[in-house]
């Protein structure tokens, strides 16, 4: 059974727990169980977890460097996804230069896979031996890693192309999630469909993210009773599957100090990146004031949130040095479990790796 249990690095404002279940426990889905609310604090003068650096993969115009876009108005564009293959090399979506660039371990360059022709690449995904592309989110095209190649298939369900958030490597194999999906409610958020490439017809329409051994499900939705009217703060994580059905609440509380004083402010606050690890999902959390003025001030911060049957994770990531909203997935799971972050610098991307124990 899953059940999220409260070991949070940063402080929450009242004791984060829940009650775990013990293995072989179950819980009848025709009584749903909704747990006490997780208040997970985000403080931005908390200092980021340091993480051991990797490599710093430059930016430029010679292969082994990655394309960059700078912007007169707006955030400047740089590779979208990281993903870490079985053995430990590295796969970058360099959407600037449409196409996929592999390095080592170490951050040597490989090789590259391309044209990436449909689109500039969004996101990235290692399932089995296999490395996937989201190309093109509008139509849904995805494109798999055939040697020095890119080939690319529009995935659809029910004869209908999928406007496809994400992919997200699982226990049951490459998932999709996509919204404006035939068959589900025009106000979900999104929904998780099993696409098995090459064909070209989404397997199965899932419940949620399969998590463990596949038969537990998560899905996330926005709370119907915000905590703050201006800034969307609460979730739902709703865990499934044939014995269980459970609900964690999640506010996400912004803390700031302010000439002497702490204060809570409104924010705007974004689960991404899911990836699931065993029984346990990692999501990458941005959190940022919603008042103009407060943004300018305090700025804005990521944390990673592991929940799940392990202990909770909930710790501030090293910032990036300039601006990379244009970048979508920045964790990315290496073959042992180790956990992979990909952060803009000025002079090119830093691949950081989470020691396995805090120093």
């Amino acid at each position: 059974m899953i059940a999220v249990v409260a070991g949070c690095t940063g402080s929450p404002r009242q004791p984060a727990t829940s009650s775990r279940g013990t293995p072989g426990s179950a819980i009848a889905a025709a009584s749903p169980v909704r747990l006490p609310a997780l208040v997970l604090r985000a403080d931005l003068s908390e200092r980021p977890f340091p993480w051991d650096p990797v490599a710093l993969v430059p930016f430029g115009k010679h292969p082994g460097q990655l394309g960059f876009k700078a912007f007169h108005e707006g955030p400047a564009s740089q590779p979208s996804a990281l993903a870490v293959a079985q053995d430990g090399s590295l796969w970058i979506d360099d959407r600037w230069k449409r196409r996929v660039a592999h390095y080592s371990p170490a951050g040597r360059y490989l090789a590259e896979a391309g044209p990436v022709e449909a689109g500039r690449g969004w996101d990235l995904a290692v399932q089995g031996d296999g490395v996937f592309v989201l190309v093109e989110q509008e139509t849904g095209v995805i494109g798999t890693v055939h040697g020095h190649a890119v080939m690319q298939n529009q995935v659809t369900y029910l004869g209908e192309p999928l406007f496809t958030f994400q992919i997200i490597p699982t226990v049951l194999g490459l998932v999709a999630e996509a919204g404006q999906v035939p068959g589900t409610h025009p106000g979900d958020l999104g929904s998780f469909l099993l696409v098995d490439l090459p064909r070209t017809e989404a397997k199965a329409l899932l419940r949620g993210i399969p998590l463990g051994r596949g038969e537990v499900y998560l899905d996330v939705s926005v709370s119907s009773q915000p905590a703050h009217p201006d800034g969307d703060q609460d979730f739902d994580l709703s865990f499934t599957s044939k014995e269980i059905a459970q609900t964690q609440p999640l506010e996400v509380e912004l803390i700031v100090h302010d000439h002497g004083r702490v204060r809570s402010l409104p924010a705007e606050v974004g689960l991404t990146e899911p990836l699931p690890m065993g029984d346990d999902i990692l999501f990458l959390v941005k959190v940022a004031p919603t008042r103009p003025d407060a943004a300018d001030r305090f700025g804005g911060g990521r944390w990673l949130l592991r929940v799940g049957r392990s202990p909770l994770l909930w710790e501030r990531l090293p910032y990036p040095n300039i601006a990379d909203e244009l970048q979508h997935r920045h964790l990315a799971l290496g073959p042992d479990g180790t956990i992979y972050l990909m952060v803009a610098e000025k002079g090119g991307e830093l691949i950081l790796r989470r020691p396995a124990a805090k120093p």
